[in-house]
């Protein structure tokens, strides 16, 4: 059987030339190493191998390359700066020594093969030539259905209600062992594939579960009552990514929460330094790797200006909100996950940021082929055409999955009216809520679903939902022949652990280096902190004075020695 082909949809890639003012703004962004041989990075010829070296190293320490406003962030413009990297790298690792441990073909580096993707990951070309790849898994999910305990009413206690709680407190405590609360179905029966390079947009009203369709997706079932159905990723269930790779699967909330009083660069470093892989580029250390992929992250998401500026939140000032939202694009980079879920992540964002954010996760996907779920509660039309798949949500029914180019066409085949001057997005979800959907002229009520329930069944007798049992049955059987995609995850995985780390530890770090980089995070934390530590230590002044006060005038004999010790009492 021939391997499965993962179709990548790069819509922004190909819009760019030459000739556009993004190739011209490449120009005056990158490094002057660069740039100096050429207009573009596939135009560059290779110099010397001392001085491609010495360039290199100097593009590093010259922050003057970098621009000092960065508003935009343009998908072309990432992944030109992207491949410029790329093949300057390659020339760095061709001048490597043929004596060293792994070894680079000169003449495929000198056509730009070299795969920063791959030395991202921490693998390299030597590695790939030998079978090794880096990790990336798609994600099928069948029957997926969630339960969990019903809300309660809420109210405001007062005075007398206390004294009745307190009193009642035993008999509440046994009524509670032999009444069961009757579970709420929050989802049910989803089905669906994302491939590696994929991005699936999930839409639906505010508690429709679209936020407990991402978390049981990555694996955060903790919450809920219970969860049936199946999850594989690349062919490992969710049992096992759960115990053994935990790291591989992250979920991304909907509120940015990062220390406040960490800048932005040290906020990076500390993710990267957990993150390291054991294997890296012929004699580069831990600190080469770690500055060079921290400015290329700061370089990509158009922050460089925020590296030594704190991170802030409502009440340490701080970042922008669209800087600190690209802040937790960045570190969910450095976790070099395979599947990553982002849960609303443009609420406070204006129209121009949220599309910034949109196409930097696209950047993301397209660059380490990562699997991506994404929920959003308003987006643009140039928002959702960044995106692959859509999985339409109403009220735990999944009313629609399939290609976003798709959807909109289905609805109106459906017999809902069409609105021209209204996004594809809030089209979609405007079709489940009975207030806002409109049916099309001529159409006969009785003939469009209305309700969840009918709206679930017409799509399961579409025609796209055929297709995608047809793509997820492909497959399942390219994952029973070969299981490629698993052996080369488990293999990648097994090299990027560090030698020190216990070979059950989910964690890729070791215990001695988790615990060092958490102790000079905390120093960070307290010296940066100012105004807590000012409190604190004026606090501890206060109460020795106060306390030490107490000892005046005792007198120094026996009798003085009984009195101090009362006060130890």
């Amino acid at each position: 059987m021939q391997p499965f082909n993962n179709e990548l949809h790069d819509k922004e890639n190909s819009e760019q030339s030459p000739s556009t003012p993004s190739s011209r703004r490449t120009l005056q962004f990158l490094p002057p190493n660069l740039t100096q041989t050429g207009p573009l990075p596939n135009q560059m010829k290779a110099n010397s191998t001392k001085k491609d070296q010495h360039d290199f190293t100097q593009s590093e320490q010259d922050e003057s390359s970098l621009p000092e406003n960065l508003e935009t962030i343009d998908v072309g413009w990432a992944e030109e700066v992207f491949s410029a990297l790329n093949h300057q790298l390659c020339k760095v690792a061709a001048s490597i020594s043929d004596h060293d441990s792994l070894h680079f073909d000169k003449e495929k580096c000198q056509d730009g093969e070299f795969n920063l993707v791959e030395f991202l990951r921490g693998g390299s070309q030597g590695l790939r030539e030998n079978g090794i790849s880096f990790k990336c898994l798609g994600v099928i999910f069948s029957e997926l259905t969630v339960s969990g305990l019903g809300g309660k009413r809420l109210h405001i206690k007062t005075f007398p209600d206390a004294i009745k709680d307190s009193l009642l407190f035993p008999v509440n405590f046994f009524l509670k062992k032999f009444v069961s609360c009757t579970p709420k179905f929050i989802i049910q029966n989803f089905n669906g594939i994302v491939k590696p390079g994929e991005m699936c947009f999930v839409l639906g009203r505010p508690n429709s579960g679209c936020s407990t369709f991402l978390k049981v997706i990555t694996n955060q079932r903790a919450s809920f009552m219970n969860v049936s159905g199946s999850v594989q990723y690349g062919g490992i269930d969710a049992k096992t990514m759960e115990k053994h790779y935990k790291g591989e699967v992250v979920y991304n909330p909907e509120d940015d929460i990062h220390h406040a009083t960490l800048t932005v660069g040290q906020t990076l470093k500390f993710a990267l330094s957990t993150k390291v892989p054991a294997q890296r580029l012929p004699n580069e250390t831990k600190q080469i790797f770690k500055k060079k992929i921290l400015d290329l992250l700061l370089r990509m998401l158009s922050i460089s200006h925020t590296k030594d500026t704190l991170v802030g939140n409502d009440q340490v000032r701080g970042v922008s909100g669209g800087e600190r939202k690209r802040v937790s694009i960045a570190e969910m980079m450095t976790t070099r996950a395979c599947v990553l879920a982002w849960d609303n992540s443009t609420r406070g964002l204006d129209a121009s940021t949220a599309l910034q954010y949109a196409k930097a996760l696209r950047v993301l996907t397209n660059i380490f082929k990562t699997t991506m779920f994404v929920t959003l509660y308003q987006a643009g039309e140039r928002i959702y055409e960044q995106f692959d798949k859509v999985c339409l949500i109403n009220e735990g029914r999944q009313v629609y999955f399939g290609p976003a180019s798709e959807a909109r066409q289905y609805f109106i085949d459906l017999g809902f009216k069409n609105q021209p001057r209204q996004t594809t997005a809030d089209f979609l979800t405007g079709c489940t809520d009975v207030n806002e959907r409109q049916l099309a002229d001529g159409v006969d009520p009785a003939t469009v679903p209305q309700t969840p329930e009918e709206m679930e069944k017409a799509f399961l007798n579409s025609e796209i939902h055929q297709r995608v049992k047809s793509e997820m049955a492909q497959y399942r059987d390219y994952l029973a022949s070969e299981n490629k995609d698993r052996e080369e995850f488990l293999n990648s995985f097994k090299r990027d652990r560090n030698i020190r780390s216990s070979k059950k530890s989910p964690y890729m770090a070791s215990l001695f280096t988790q615990v060092k980089n958490l102790v000079i995070r905390d120093i960070q934390l307290k010296l940066q902190d100012r105004a807590g530590l000012i409190f604190s230590w004026s606090t501890a002044i206060l109460v020795a004075i106060v306390f030490g006060s107490v000892y005046f005038n005792l007198p120094t004999n026996a009798s003085g020695a009984f009195t101090r010790s009362e006060y130890f009492l």
